[in-house]
Order: C-alpha cells, then sequence, then structure tokens
C-alpha cells in the first residue's frame, strides 16, 4: 500500500497554524503543496525560530519574495527523509 504525503492527513487546518504546531512539538512536519509564498514565509520564520527547518519540496532553501516549489516545515530531526517521500510522491 503506498500512502499519498500530500493528502494525508486532510487540510482543515490552515499552513501557518500547522507551522505553529510544528513549532511547539505537536505535529513533527507540514506540507504546503501551493506556490504563493505568503504563507511559506510566515511559517519559515515560526518553525525556524523554534529550532526546525523549512525548505521547498526538493530540500533546497527558497526565496519569499516570489512564487515558491512548495515548502515542508518540520522539527529537523526527520527532514531529509520526508523530502526523500515527498520527491516520491511528486
Amino acid at each position: 500500500m503506498q500512502i499519498n504525503l500530500f493528502q494525508c492527513p486532510p487540510r482543515i487546518l490552515g499552513y501557518v497554524y500547522q507551522a505553529l504546531l510544528v513549532a511547539t512539538g505537536e505535529i513533527v512536519a507540514s506540507f504546503y503543496t501551493y506556490t504563493k509564498a505568503h504563507d511559506g514565509a510566515a511559517a519559515k520564520i515560526i518553525v525556524e525560530e523554534a529550532g526546525g527547518r523549512a525548505t521547498d519540496l526538493s530540500g533546497k532553501d527558497q526565496r519569499y519574495d516570489q512564487n515558491i516549489n512548495g515548502q515542508l516545515v518540520s522539527n529537523g530531526v526527520l527532514h531529509k527523509q520526508l523530502i526523500r517521500l515527498a520527491q516520491q510522491d511528486l
């Protein structure tokens, strides 16, 4: 059975709120599959100030004054593994 990371769990919470949950340790990561930078910029600041990581879905740093290539925010521990899984689902 293959799990699509971008459909699980359902998106019922806003992305910035999900970033807050990552920052406080309630969840370990959250994916943002859109290209608009506004939510990604806020999430990056929130998560990185709490000691986590924020990259695009390829694991690269990105600018937030233009469209983005999605985003993964995490507590940092599983970030590389989640990037690998994301690459399989893209």
